[in-house]
């Protein structure tokens, strides 16, 4: 699935010379990580940014579609009938993806993967005999120890909605040390958090120069899907794909979702590519978790 290109402005300085921002940045997650923080000069050292680093790098060990020993892969190679024990962070975000399936009616599916690689989105997986994997998220089982059971082999990708787990779990360790306001932002999906409001814009997928502005914002989540960064000699319309015909669908703009949470904003964006707009039960979903969806450009 395509990581859409959010672009979010440096962060306005108090003028009080008490208060300052912090910038960082890593590879992570198959994108950029930026942290920014703001407060009290003296309060941010070093170790929390590596603190937060650090938990974003194990969340991309455990649910890396390449690593040949995440969580993901190990699933992707469990033989059907067996019970096996993964990360409580895996298992929070497959608790996750799971409701998403069952709520959308199967437009989040993170077993869909097989229609991501032979549409081409994907390359061919780390995994032998993956296509032969034909198995559902209703195939998969978990239970409150930390345990996996697969019914039928099947394959996942948590590309959708680890992202968005990642950001959430370090703005968790920021509200930990104390910091006071920022952003984490990986690839577009981002969060804010604490009372400074920034302006949020968007990039125009098919001209990247080009920013759509979506608004000012404070303590929320956003997430965009679209047609970025697509292979352009696949021929494929975007990186979504729809789980219940396994092909491509046709993205033209973004669709970005705010929400308390980005690890249900990342997901949410997928759902509102794909969802009809009468579907109430959809609508039900993105009223329960305080969602809102934006499609660019607007409809005149």
């Amino acid at each position: 699935m395509a990581f859409a290109d959010c672009w979010l402005p440096t962060m306005s300085l108090s003028v009080r010379t008490e208060f300052r921002s912090w910038r960082r940045a890593q590879p992570l997650l198959g994108t950029f990580v930026e942290v920014t923080l703001e407060g009290p000069e003296d309060v941010y050292p070093a170790q929390t940014f590596d603190a937060v680093f650090a938990e974003v790098a194990r969340v991309h060990r455990l649910m890396s579609w390449y690593e040949t020993e995440s969580d993901v892969s190990r699933i992707n190679r469990m033989p059907a009938g067996r019970w096996a024990r993964i990360d409580p962070r895996t298992v929070c975000v497959l608790h996750a993806a799971s409701r998403m399936y069952e709520r959308s009616g199967g437009l989040f599916d993170v077993t869909c993967e097989r229609h991501l690689r032979r549409a081409g989105v994907l390359p061919e997986g780390p995994i032998e005999g993956g296509a032969q994997r034909q198995g559902t998220m209703s195939d998969l089982l978990l239970d409150e120890e930390g345990g996996v059971f697969l019914k039928q082999p099947l394959t996942i990708n948590l590309d959708g909605i680890a992202k968005g787990y990642a950001v959430d779990q370090a703005i968790a360790l920021l509200n930990i040390h104390g910091v006071r306001s920022g952003c984490v932002n990986a690839g577009g999906d981002l969060r804010l958090f604490g009372p400074v409001a920034q302006e949020i814009g968007l990039r125009n997928p098919r001209r990247p120069t080009e920013i759509w502005q979506l608004g000012r914002y404070r303590a929320c989540a956003v997430a965009t899907t679209g047609g970025y960064f697509l292979n352009t000699q696949a021929d494929v319309p975007s990186a979504v794909v729809d789980p219940v015909t396994g092909q491509p669908v046709a993205v033209s703009g973004s669709v970005t979702v705010t929400a308390p949470l980005c690890m249900y904003a990342d997901a949410l964006t997928k759902i509102a590519t794909l969802m009809r707009p009468d579907d109430a039960v959809v609508a039900q979903l993105f009223k329960e978790l305080d969602a809102h969806v934006y499609h660019f450009p607007r409809c005149a």
